[in-house]
């Protein structure tokens, strides 16, 4: 009978170490699961394609830290360079629209009181040779629309300042131009 007890306590006991082991075996994949469950694209290298629905992204930390949106915010003076005065423009180039843009009617060349003003600076050895690109809105005599003549990249140099009359008199291209 006493044999009997030791035997069940000896087997009750290799059943606790192995139950223990296996409970610890098991607390790790738990733990190891949980932390799969909790990846996404934020965490880990996973696509944000992974994330599944209805997990809203987090904001960037840029727009947190800020307090805003990407971008110039309200109020923000925007940089620009400042027009030369037209008396010190060298040269101006009247620009007319050629037809309305709503009812493509011919235009006549108005002059307009405001047109939108570009200028580019060349850059010559002494002298700045500045053009000045007027931009005129006319007013169509049959509908009333009023079209201004359009931003032409064949004739407004994409840059302010360029290589000078002198080099396009000879053929050169303008940079990034083929």
């Amino acid at each position: 009978m006493l044999a009997d007890r030791d035997a069940t306590i000896a087997l009750q006991a290799k059943t606790i170490v192995a139950l223990t082991a296996k409970q610890e075996m098991l607390e790790v994949l738990v733990g190891k699961l949980v932390e799969q469950q909790s990846r996404n694209s934020t965490n880990s290298n996973l696509p944000p394609s992974s994330d599944g629905p209805g997990g809203s992204p987090k904001p960037s930390k840029k727009a947190v830290k800020k307090g805003g949106k990407r971008g110039a915010q309200k109020g923000h003076k925007g940089s620009h360079r400042a027009l030369v005065p037209a008396d010190r423009v060298d040269k101006v180039v009247d620009m007319f629209p050629a037809r309305c843009d709503d009812c493509q009617t011919s235009l006549p060349k108005t002059p307009d009181a405001d047109p939108k003003r570009h200028q580019h600076t060349e850059l010559a050895p002494f002298v700045p040779y500045i053009t000045e690109f007027l931009r005129h809105e006319v007013c169509c005599p049959q509908c009333g629309h009023g079209t201004r003549a359009h931003y032409d990249d064949d004739v407004i140099p994409r840059h302010a300042f360029g290589h000078g009359p002198c080099a396009r008199q000879r053929g050169a291209q303008r940079p990034g131009r083929r």
